[in-house]
This record gives C-alpha cells, sequence and structure tokens, in this order.
C-alpha cells in the first residue's frame, strides 16, 4: 500500500464508494440459483482470455498502479473491473444479510462473475506464455 501511486489510490477510492454504495441501493433478495453462480463463473473464466487470445493484445500480469483505461493493455480494465463486481457483490450481500436475514443471489452473481473474471485474467496470463 506504500507502494501506490496516484492511480492505485484513486482506484482503491472508487472502489470504496462502490461497497459503500451498495449499502443504499435498494434490492429485493431474489432467491440463490446455481445458474445465477455458476454461468457468470464460467463466463468469466473462458470469455476472457478467448477474447484476448482471438484480439491479440499486450499480455502483462496487472499491477494495481497501472491506468485501467489503457487499451493495448486490457487486463489491466479487466482486473479494475473484477475487483468492482466484487465491491459491489459483497456489499449487497452483507447488506441483505443484515437487513433482511437473506442471502441475495444477484450478489453471489456479481461475487462469482468477479472471481470469474481474476481465473480468466490467470489464464490468459498463462495461455500467453505457452507460445
Amino acid at each position: 500500500m506504500k507502494n501506490w501511486n496516484a492511480t492505485g489510490k484513486i482506484k482503491a477510492i472508487v472502489l470504496a464508494v462502490i461497497f459503500m454504495g451498495g449499502f443504499f441501493i435498494h434490492s429485493v433478495a431474489l432467491p440463490i440459483s446455481l445458474v445465477l453462480i455458476i454461468i457468470p463463473l464460467i463466463l468469466g473464466s473462458v470469455a476472457l482470455p478467448l477474447i484476448i487470445k482471438v484480439m491479440s493484445f499486450e499480455l502483462s500480469k496487472p499491477n494495481w498502479n497501472d491506468n485501467p483505461f489503457r487499451l493495448r493493455r486490457p487486463l489491466i480494465m479487466s482486473q479494475f473491473f473484477a475487483y468492482w463486481f466484487l465491491a459491489d457483490g459483497t456489499s449487497i450481500l452483507i447488506k441483505t444479510a443484515i437487513r433482511e436475514h437473506q442471502i441475495d443471489g444477484i450478489a453471489l452473481s456479481g461475487i462469482a462473475f468477479g472471481v470469474g473474471i481474476l481465473i480468466g485474467i490467470n489464464l490468459a496470463i498463462r495461455w500467453g506464455k505457452k507460445k
């Protein structure tokens, strides 16, 4: 954390605002469906490496201090959006668990998509190294 530059600090502030904003958004706890969890997880895990491979973008491991809007290195933006989905899904999950004493299926879907994107980033880097 002490090695963060201005970009890393701005990204942390944006994610903190997203996390806190999830507590104020009105949501209805939808029932948990296995499809709501597995499909986003598979989509994030498989689609991202395939898109990166087909479009032949520059592959490099994303760093927290990198600018997420550099289009030549899409893994940086993907990492930021993965953390975005994780922060939003976690805050909504906590809110519905506290207020409604239920687990929200859509929040779990967001968390699964964020985890899927992070898995997809690792797969894309591994596939890129095998060339």
